[in-house]
């Protein structure tokens, strides 16, 4: 992977992060940002984030797609 990929999923990354940490735990748009951050957890290969970040996209709304 490209060091220029990496840096801009590492952003994307801290990005969703610091919209969970301000979004209070009844926005809608919560699943969204799991959602997200799951597929910039899979591009980098870490599989346990990944899931983790699914599966709580999933408590949210089983219906949503997740990656």
């Amino acid at each position: 992977m490209f060091s220029m990929e990496v840096q801009k999923y590492e952003e994307a990354l801290q990005k969703y992060s610091e919209a969970l940490e301000a979004s209070p735990d009844d926005y809608d748009g919560r699943k969204a940002y799991f959602s997200n951050r799951a597929a910039c957890h899979l591009h980098q290969e870490r599989y346990k984030e990944c899931v983790t970040d699914c599966s709580n996209a999933l408590k949210l709304d089983n219906n949503v797609c997740v990656i």
